[in-house]
């Protein structure tokens, strides 16, 4: 889904993809009941599919005006890849601006002083990683942080792009990664920028040249459906994206079993549960544990009692 405004209206919407690098494909977005809000419906893709896609909108007197690439990829990674993007991981003494990459510009974070430090969480299962920071210095530095001890940091004078500041091992569990503007080669520097910050696990892993790595944690229950009326034994399905590897489901708060993939699918017994309205939950989780991801969906359990 997108949104799209225009002062003389919008005449069309179209969103246009590419998957591993091949012919492009394009298709319009229906407008909703929604304002200014437009969406489509793409065909099913492959786990570990690289997906580059952008969304053009056209006027009523022919103006358009199209996003920069995108590049999403699809299910989950076969060795732990843990993508943190600035503007939304991250908080602290940074503010929003732009980064030249790819062509366009992208959303980020900068710092005009030294000192300034930026903090957001990563969940992960341990093991050696390679961090890399989507950034540009404009003369000043920028260091990476975790557990207190400085990872690396990037080059002051290179062009903004991906940079590989070094490597880390670390243990399972919950980490929080620090952002620190540092002092550059120039007594009078610019303000430094930063898009993204990456850590894999995967040793063959490098950045795509020309855009941001979103490797964005996503969970959605495919059914039943919100309302549904269950009975007898139901398979409960969901999905996910990212580093989601597996799924938690619940019944009124209580556990039900995990279930791994994507898909992430099981089998439960309604005869045990009250006729009625319930609250159905699934929790998504990684290779750590529990990510804080988590929705919730009312469904009515009705069987047929006995004598009825």
């Amino acid at each position: 889904s997108a949104r799209a405004f225009g002062p003389r209206g919008i005449e069309e919407v179209t969103v246009s993809w590419r998957v591993n690098g091949g012919g492009t494909l394009t298709v319009p977005m229906e407008a909703l009941e929604w304002p200014q809000t437009y969406r489509a419906r793409l065909p099913r893709f492959s786990n570990r599919d690289r997906v580059e896609w952008w969304i053009t909108a056209r006027d009523s007197e022919g103006s358009q005006a199209t996003t920069p690439p995108s590049l999403i990829v699809v299910g989950s990674w076969a060795r732990e890849t843990a993508a943190l993007v600035a503007t939304r991981e991250f908080t602290g003494d940074w503010k929003p601006d732009t980064i030249a990459f790819g062509g366009g510009k992208l959303i980020a974070r900068s710092a005009d002083a030294d000192g300034l430090t930026d903090e957001g969480p990563v969940n992960l299962t341990g093991g050696n990683y390679a961090v890399w920071v989507l950034a540009g210095g404009r003369g000043r530095g920028l260091g990476i942080y975790v557990k207190g001890k400085r990872i690396g940091g990037i080059d002051p004078n290179a062009p903004d792009g991906w940079q590989f500041v070094g490597r880390i091992r670390l243990e399972v569990g919950h980490y929080r990664v620090k952002v620190v503007s540092e002092p550059g080669p120039a007594p009078t520097a610019g303000a430094a920028r930063y898009a993204a910050v990456v850590f894999s696990a995967d040793r063959t892993f490098r950045p795509p040249a020309h855009h941001l790595l979103d490797v964005f944690n996503y969970l959605s229950l495919l059914h039943p459906r919100a309302d549904q009326v269950i009975s007898g034994r139901v398979k409960l399905l969901a999905t996910g994206a990212g580093n989601i590897t597996g799924a938690q489901f619940y019944l009124d708060g209580e556990p039900l079993r995990r279930a791994f993939g994507p898909p992430f699918s099981l089998e439960f017994s309604t005869t045990r549960y009250g006729n009625g309205r319930h609250l159905l939950k699934v929790e998504g989780l990684d290779r750590a544990g529990p990510t804080g991801l988590s929705l919730e969906v009312p469904v009515v359990i009705s069987n047929r009692t006995p004598g009825s």
